[in-house]
This record gives C-alpha cells, sequence and structure tokens, in this order.
C-alpha cells in the first residue's frame, strides 16, 4: 500500500478498533506517516522504539508507597501510560520485531486488550504498530502467530513520486529533488520480501466485518482484507460482492416473501440451482425457530405462512433438511400444512420417530 493511502486508512482501522501493523523498509516513511495523521487531527503522537527499551521503560520505576498493612511496592506510571490514559493520543509501537521477547510480552496486553498493567486506555487512544521485514537484512524477533494474527498487516511500498512530493513540500534542496527525479531508481525503493503468511481465521473475519461497517472505498477494502485474510481469500471475498446473485437471508423471508418469491424459484430450478445460496435463509430460520421453541413461543402466523411458502419452493433435498430441524425441537406440527407433498411428511415423520 502507498504511503498515502495508509493514512488514508487510519480513520478506518481507529474507527472499526483494529491496530494497523505496517511492515517496510527503513527510512521511507512509516513512522512520518503515522505523526502527520496525529498532527493533523489534534492527537497527542508517541512514538515508542520498543527496539530500545527494556520491560522497566514501559513499567514505569518501582517507589515504596503505604500500604493498608505497611510500606508496599508500586510502579510509577510511566509518561505514555498517562497519555494513554488520557486519550486523544495516536501511540506508536515501533520497532516490534525488534523488541527483545521480554518486551514483546510486556507490550501484549497493550496493543492486544488496550489496557496496561490495570490500567484502561481511553476510548480516544489509538495504536499503529511499525515492523521491519522479516529477512536478512535486520536482526529481528519472528512473532507468534497468535500476536500476527491481532493486527491487519499492511506493506508500504512508497513510490518515488511520493518522495517527490515529500521532498518538495519539505523544501529539500533542488538539486537533491532534480538529481532523484532523473535517477528514480537511486530512492531505494526496490520490491521486498516480507515474508508473511498471512491466512484467515476466526479472529480476522471479525476485523474485517467492523472494517466493512466504516465503509472504506473498494480500493482500501481491498488492501486492508489482504492483510487480514491474506490474498486468496480477498480475491474471493472481493468477487462475492460483485456477485448478482445474491444469498436470501431469514428475514426476507419472513417479511419479504412476496418479493423474494421469485429470486427463491430461480435460485431453485434444477438448471443453474443456487442450493448454497438458499441454505444460508434456512439456516438462519432453523435457528430462530429453535430460539423460539426454547423460549415457549411460536413464530407469527404471518411469518410461518412465508417460510412454509418458501420450503415447498426450495428444492426437495434442502426442504426435507429444513423439515427435519424443525421437527426436531418439538415444531413438527408444521408436517400437517405440508399437504401438497404427502410423500415427504411420511419421510420427514419416519426420520423423527428414528431419531
Amino acid at each position: 500500500m502507498r504511503l498515502n493511502d495508509i493514512k488514508r486508512s487510519l480513520p478506518h482501522f481507529f474507527k472499526a478498533g483494529v491496530v494497523p501493523c505496517v511492515w517496510g523498509k527503513h527510512g521511507i516513511g512509516k513512522s512520518q506517516i503515522f505523526r502527520q495523521y496525529a498532527e493533523e487531527n489534534g492527537l497527542t503522537f508517541v512514538d515508542i522504539r520498543l527496539g530500545q527499551l527494556e520491560v522497566g521503560d514501559l513499567l514505569g520505576l518501582p517507589e515504596i508507597v503505604d500500604g493498608t498493612n505497611g510500606k508496599i511496592t508500586a510502579y510509577a506510571t510511566p509518561d505514555w501510560l498517562e497519555v494513554a490514559k488520557s486519550g486523544n493520543c495516536l501511540i506508536l509501537w515501533d520497532e516490534l520485531n525488534r523488541a527483545r521477547p521480554d518486551v514483546l510480552q510486556a507490550i501484549f496486553q497493550a496493543v492486544l486488550d488496550f489496557q496496561y498493567h490495570g490500567v484502561k486506555f481511553a476510548p480516544t487512544t489509538y495504536q499503529a504498530v511499525a515492523c521491519n521485514p522479516n529477512s536478512i537484512e535486520y536482526q529481528v524477533t519472528e512473532l507468534d502467530a497468535a500476536l500476527m494474527s491481532r493486527f491487519c498487516h499492511i506493506k508500504a511500498t512508497p513510490s518515488n513520486s511520493e518522495w517527490i512530493d515529500y521532498a518538495e513540500n519539505t523544501k529539500h534542496h533542488d538539486s537533491v529533488i532534480d538529481f532523484i527525479k532523473q535517477y528514480p531508481n537511486m530512492l531505494g525503493n526496490e520490491s521486498v520480501n516480507y515474508n508473511l503468511d498471512i491466512k484467515p481465521n476466526s479472529r480476522s473475519w471479525t476485523m474485517l466485518s467492523r472494517i466493512m461497517s466504516t465503509k472504506p472505498s473498494e480500493e482500501l477494502l481491498t488492501e486492508m482484507a489482504a492483510g487480514l485474510i491474506g490474498l486468496a481469500a480477498t480475491t474471493n471475498f472481493i468477487e462475492s460482492l460483485h456477485e448478482f446473485e445474491k444469498p436470501i437471508h431469514a428475514v426476507d423471508v419472513f417479511d419479504n416473501w412476496s418479493e423474494v418469491r421469485g429470486k427463491v424459484k430461480k435460485f431453485s430450478e434444477p438448471k443453474g440451482a443456487r442450493v448454497d445460496l438458499l441454505k444460508i435463509a434456512a439456516d438462519e430460520i432453523i435457528k430462530i425457530v429453535h430460539n423460539l421453541a426454547k423460549d415457549n413461543q411460536d413464530i407469527n402466523p404471518k411469518r410461518k405462512k412465508n417460510v412454509i411458502e418458501f420450503i415447498k419452493t426450495v428444492p426437495r433435498e434442502l426442504a426435507f433438511a429444513i423439515m427435519r430441524e424443525l421437527g426436531a425441537v418439538g415444531v413438527g406440527k408444521w408436517l400437517e400444512e405440508f399437504t401438497g407433498d404427502s410423500d415427504l411428511v411420511k419421510t420427514m415423520r419416519e426420520a423423527i420417530q428414528n431419531d
């Protein structure tokens, strides 16, 4: 992701409560992007270089204080934690994978739970992480899978034009700018192998869901999704967003049956049937009916009628599966209403009795 795009993505990350982890070579402007964002949004910027710290630097110095039963040892609150407690700040955990293992363990709670040593961070305390590539050029600590899965991983790919714009805006010497314009390869922005193996898991899908709620552009969404669930899953996910044939949901069957009836019929046709899309609504309906049964409640007559019409419309195999699940939770009386398919009712009854 380009540096300017990283900055554009930060509001989505922070609003969704997802911590971005930006990977890139030294000197390309990773830290500067976060500093600029903080300054432009009136946030206190706290740049913590983990590669230079020990655990005591994060925890604060011990001091002797009065306890209930005598003197006890406590820790003086470090300045960064006081800022995090107050909020309206952006904390950059820089050089994360150059930190010592004990330092990584010390900040685990801060980065993951937004609290540290009993102090909860304010809702307006935002966090980001920066790492160097896992390559022979850097002496780094390998991050374990549990820690990796807590971030959205972004590969910083600075462009020559971005650096030239930055240089011109910050009044770099004209001779330097002109030289880079003439020999852009001298900027050192060659491609990097980050050796990142990003794969989807339940946590990453949850984070992606939160990011989706912030409505990023598709361009940014694609980059952020790849940093959470990997490239292969992202490709399939983005393609699904463009599919004309969207799944049908239980709420459509319950309350908008007249509007989705035609779609259900189309998905149920033998040629080109989309049972996978129909099954989403079926599973949701079964779950809702299960919950109602647990509370000794019944579905209202209008919704029940719509569900019956749905079951009568979908392919036989799916209808059987739905009826079997409904019968299993004591709503076998619904079967009496399927008089249009007596064979299915008979088979259904036998299946329930054999369970």
